[in-house]
């Protein structure tokens, strides 16, 4: 943009003092409705006035090359810099989403810190600060995680894991996966393989999703599911037969040593209400549900409050 800039008023008003600063100036003047505020673009748009004839022959040939070349070889460094110095895990995203399609804001924003707060105090600073409200919530909320393992020690995923779990296989037949979803009262089972990977979790309402809606027969929703379940005799079907059909995947997972900190986003806001636990080998070791995790705040906020006489 600069470039262009410079070029124009090199075109308009030749190579002066004057049409110099002008094109300096308002460069940088278009900088701010246009969001790429970058004071030292401004050098380019007087470049382009005042560079001399190697400049000026290129014409608006100037703002491809050198210069938008030029741009496109920093931010492909800059990328590659990032990913092959990249030695931590960027805080988790920030989600606002309205899972429910209510007026409700999310359950990390009901109390506290709201994007309007941000982009409020943005505005009262009367000043350019170069980083835009999502981000910063990003890093807010990250320091906000940060105090809270500081406040609840260091309270990880094994430490509060269901360990005597209940999986099944790809291949389990959906009776058999029905009767244990009945018989432990449990909402979520682990979908592993022989080395006891978790490829997906298959819940309730796989089931429900799965059941035949057909508008034209008067069945009942326990009659659909009982028809869902049921063998289809035969080497061939054409409804789902093993939980591997009707499983989620991929599925998220958290890892042992994971801060119960880090599994709020989840299992509020992102609406997830049981995450496996895998060990350093990749392997189920435990499940983590939305129960799990409000117990052990209550205890760990309960063991640091003063005991009242």
């Amino acid at each position: 943009m600069a470039a262009l800039v410079g070029v124009l008023v090199f075109q308009t008003l030749g190579s002066t003092p004057l049409s110099a600063a002008l094109a300096g100036g308002l460069a940088l003047a278009l900088m701010f409705p246009l969001r790429c505020v970058h004071p030292p673009s401004g050098a380019v748009a007087v470049t382009a006035v005042v560079g001399g004839a190697a400049v000026h022959d290129l014409g608006f040939g100037f703002a491809l090359a050198p210069i938008a070349l030029n741009s496109a070889v920093l931010v492909v460094c800059a990328l590659l810099w990032r990913r092959v110095t990249r030695n931590h895990v960027a805080p988790h995203p920030v989600v606002h989403a309205n899972r429910h399609h209510t007026t409700d804001a999310a359950p990390q924003d009901r109390i506290g810190m709201t994007t309007a707060d941000l982009d409020a105090a943005l505005r009262s600073f009367n000043e350019l600060l170069d980083i835009d409200s999502e981000s910063l919530e990003q890093v807010l909320r990250h320091a906000q995680g940060l105090a809270w393992q500081r406040h609840f020690g260091s309270v990880r995923c094994a430490d509060i894991m269901s360990r005597d779990l209940v999986t099944v296989e790809f291949a389990t037949p959906l009776q058999e996966a029905w009767a244990l979803l009945h018989r432990h009262r449990i909402r979520a089972l682990p979908v592993v393989d022989r080395a006891r990977h978790v490829i997906g979790v298959v819940t309730m309402v796989d089931f429900l999703k799965h059941a035949r809606l057909d508008p034209r027969d008067h069945l009942s929703l326990g009659q659909r599911v009982r028809q869902l379940l049921a063998p289809t005799p035969g080497a061939y079907s054409d409804k789902a037969e093993v939980v591997g059909q009707i499983m989620t995947s991929p599925v998220h997972t958290v890892s042992e040593q994971d801060s119960v900190v880090d599994l709020v986003p989840r299992l509020s806001d992102e609406g997830m209400h049981h995450l496996p636990v895998v060990d350093a080998d990749r392997r189920i070791s435990g499940m983590v549900s939305q129960s799990d995790l409000v117990a052990a705040l209550y205890r760990a906020q309960s063991a640091g409050q003063p005991s009242s006489r």
